[in-house]
């Protein structure tokens, strides 16, 4: 975790250069800040060239430069491809509305854009990082995504990205694990990215026969979280072992099992986030076969139990209270009646975020509006979820008062009366 920063210059922080394990604000952003500026005086985009640089060569004894590779290339090249489900490369995208369409619920058919492969690969000697994406193995830093120009790839591991290159933290005793599955994804102790970006990924590895008993490499932020838990239970059918892994803590993994990704995000290209239809399809098999409504609903909103999004939620209550719509808090409810509510409702209301993602387990023709601004709508994952669940999607447009780098970051409220006008539709 990140640690209060000291009150330090620039010269001060890296006046001891081989202190290279101190915290983040300490010295690992300094030395991010000083790559960066180095690239940019000397107009020379290598970070080898960077590296051998004054004042940034100490960097060489305890930082190494990997190339960068998709995990598909590096396992294909290595005779490391198990199995490929889907070699397509194409996939449907929805390209985004501008604000005018997005306001007024005009949603664009889907068209043909590329993808990745879907996959199960094996990789030896993987050294892996809790709640990272990427990992290494031989010479290269591995994703199937594109880690370039983006934050949230940069750790205390990995201190720089750039076009064919990272600069990758010497990891001198990583602590082993012989073999397993790996499950690790940044942020997988949230539900959405535990559901669609971890649990999903099992159907790959469960078809497969020989890796039915390997145990699944996991987060240990996903055990935390009791909705996790429940459906960690139901989606692991085969009674897979567990290991848990510590946060941006190294590990060597001898035998490393890859389920690809499900799901892609092209940022900035015009197109919503994507996820494939076997991945929904998956999860609300397993989750029904696990779980019987015990009662039925019919129509229902899914506030959030932390509020930081929708300042006037509790306004938004009070409307749909009035009209005799439900409530569900998503975090403090049971788990077992938000699948009640989700399986058997006509019409199921919420805000954008992870609340929404168990829309995939509702009923074919149920009706899903989500209230959320345009300012997030290219990364909107409810998009994604229900393009993939194939159910119907309708925006309550929200207006922004402070937009934040990310979602979590920012707020919002919406125009009551559109909710009034959409509580009496459902109650009439």
């Amino acid at each position: 975790m990140h640690t209060t920063p000291h009150h330090t210059t620039l010269k001060s922080r890296l006046k001891k250069y081989k202190i290279i394990s101190l915290p983040y604000y300490t010295i690992i952003k300094p030395i991010r800040t000083a790559i960066r500026k180095t690239l940019k005086q000397t107009r020379n985009h290598s970070i080898r060239f960077c590296l051998n640089h004054k004042p940034l060569n100490f960097l060489a004894k305890n930082y190494r430069i990997r190339k960068l590779s998709t995990i598909y290339d590096y396992a294909k090249n290595h005779d490391g491809i198990i199995k490929i489900y889907d070699d397509s490369m194409q996939y449907p995208a929805r390209p985004l509305a501008t604000r005018e369409e997005f306001e007024n619920n005009i949603i664009h058919e889907q068209v043909i854009r590329p993808a990745y492969y879907i996959y199960v690969g094996e990789i030896h000697d993987a050294l892996i990082f809790g709640d990272e994406d990427l990992f290494a193995a031989g010479d290269y830093l591995l994703s199937d995504r594109t880690p370039q120009n983006n934050h949230y790839y940069l750790s205390r591991n990995i201190l720089e990205i750039t076009q064919n290159s990272a600069v990758v933290k010497n990891i001198r005793n990583p602590e082993i694990i012989e073999r397993g599955i790996d499950l690790v994804k940044m942020w997988s102790g949230n539900y959405y990215h535990f559901s669609f970006e971890v649990m999903a990924r099992l159907q790959l590895i469960d078809a497969i026969e020989k890796y039915r008993d390997y145990p699944l490499i996991l987060d240990e932020a996903v055990l935390h979280n009791k909705w996790n838990r429940q459906l960690l239970e139901m989606i692991n059918t085969y009674n897979h072992p567990i290991i848990t892994v510590k946060i941006h803590v190294p590990y060597l993994v001898h035998e490393l099992i890859y389920p690809s990704f499900l799901n892609w995000h092209e940022r900035n290209s015009g197109y919503a986030p994507r996820m494939h239809t076997m991945a929904a399809e998956y999860l609300r098999e397993k989750i029904m076969n696990a779980h019987k409504p015990s009662r039925n609903y019919k129509n229902v909103y899914i506030a959030r139990n932390d509020n930081i999004r929708l300042l006037n939620n509790e306004e938004v209550i009070e409307c749909f209270k009035r009209y005799g719509i439900e409530i569900i808090t998503q975090g403090t409810e049971d788990y077992s009646r938000t699948l009640d509510a989700f399986m058997t409702a006509d019409n199921i209301i919420g805000i954008v975020g992870t609340n929404m993602v168990t829309q995939t387990v509702s009923k074919p023709e149920a009706n899903i509006y989500i209230i959320a601004p345009f300012e997030y709508e290219s990364d909107n994952a409810a998009y994604a979820v229900t393009d993939a669940s194939r159910r119907k999607l309708q925006f309550i447009p929200a207006k922004v008062n402070q937009l934040g780098p990310v979602l979590n970051q920012t707020n919002f409220y919406v125009d009551i009366n559109r909710i009034e006008s959409l509580a009496k539709k459902l109650s009439q």
